[in-house]
């Protein structure tokens, strides 16, 4: 996956589809496709009980929208490989639509947040902060607003440093988080960035 990184940043979305891409995008569906059969069947069901699987893939560069410039994503996943290899429906490529429709490539994690928040029956303002490849949060008032934005990095750096630093593809357990300490200097400095202070709605990739 690191080589197919690579080379999303190289393409930067100026031309056809690196080759690679077709390479990953089967090697990274049949593995998801086998880890959906692999849950369906560890819980004593069958493909045929499941009505749909949605399928987000694997964003490999994404860049926000900005004034007068739309948006552009590119995720790999190939959704009729996955529907064949399970033989149910699957809904796949949410966030290129999202994107072509003048959003910025995450239409689903707010609505799935606003629903668990409301299934836990929490009161007043309440948030979802989610850790991923970079982190985000879905603010609900309780009633009809929910506001959901990027807010920053969150593992992928982290991966890229430990896998930099020749130790395994991620901080397993938080190890060398629990090891350390805070620079407070630098982490200031880091908050001074113009990403941290700029008005919602807004996204990053991951680099």
């Amino acid at each position: 996956m690191v080589e197919t990184l690579d080379t999303a940043r190289k393409w930067n979305f100026a031309a056809e589809d690196p080759a690679i891409f077709a390479k990953a995008e089967k090697a990274l569906t049949e593995a998801q496709s086998n880890a959906v059969r692999d849950f369906v069947i560890a819980r004593g069901l069958s493909m045929a009980d499941i009505g749909i699987v949605g399928f987000h893939g694997q964003s490999v560069l994404h860049r926000a929208p900005q004034p007068g410039r739309i948006g552009a994503t590119r995720q790999l996943g190939d959704g009729a490989l996955m529907a064949d290899m399970l033989g149910t429906k699957v809904a796949y490529d949410f966030r290129s639509a999202d994107v072509a429709a003048g959003g910025q490539g995450a239409p689903l994690s707010a609505i799935y947040h606003a629903a668990l928040l409301r299934g836990l029956k929490a009161n007043g303002d309440t948030a979802v902060l989610n850790l991923g490849g970079v982190a985000n949060i879905t603010r609900w008032d309780g009633e009809d607003l929910v506001i959901a934005f990027d807010t920053g990095p969150a593992n992928a750096p982290i991966n890229d440093f430990v896998g930099a630093l020749g130790s395994g593809d991620m901080d397993r357990d938080g190890k060398l988080a629990l090891a350390g300490t805070v620079d407070e200097a630098r982490l200031a400095k880091l908050l001074e960035h113009p990403y941290l202070r700029a008005a919602y709605p807004k996204s990053l990739d991951r680099f």
